[in-house]
């Protein structure tokens, strides 16, 4: 059998670290454009909450913001707990397994701001 999945889609907000007693994790959401238009001619997305654990979840957290890109395989995990009124509850939650972060795009200003640097480094550098 296999359980996994790639997701691909862009960040809804900055992720931000969490920590348990015993490791770093951080659940996050990525917006996925669909690939067909509904009726009125426009793309619906979808919201996909994912979990991240270990040093993963910490590279996420400080390479990534709001709106920037994310691939990543997953697998879907179940887990269950017994609540305050005694009660068994479930959870399924989507474990990431691989992350790939692009950022986002640079504006034109940036791409020449950045260049200019470069320049100015290589000059430095002879």
């Amino acid at each position: 059998m296999v359980n996994k999945g790639i997701y691909s889609g862009y960040l809804t907000a900055d992720p931000e670290l969490k920590v348990t007693e015993n490791s770093k994790y951080c659940d996050f959401c990525i917006g996925i454009k669909r690939n067909y238009k509904n009726k009125n001619n426009e793309y619906d997305s979808d919201f996909v909450n994912l979990k991240v654990w270990g040093k993963s979840a910490e590279k996420l957290c400080e390479n990534s913001k709001k709106g920037e890109y994310i691939s990543c395989v997953a697998h879907v995990e179940t887990s269950k707990y017994i609540n305050k009124e005694n009660q068994t509850r479930y959870v399924t939650e989507l474990i990431v397994d691989e992350l790939s972060i692009k950022p986002k795009e640079k504006t034109h200003e940036q791409n020449i701001k950045s260049k200019e640097m470069d320049f100015e480094y290589d000059r430095m550098q002879l």
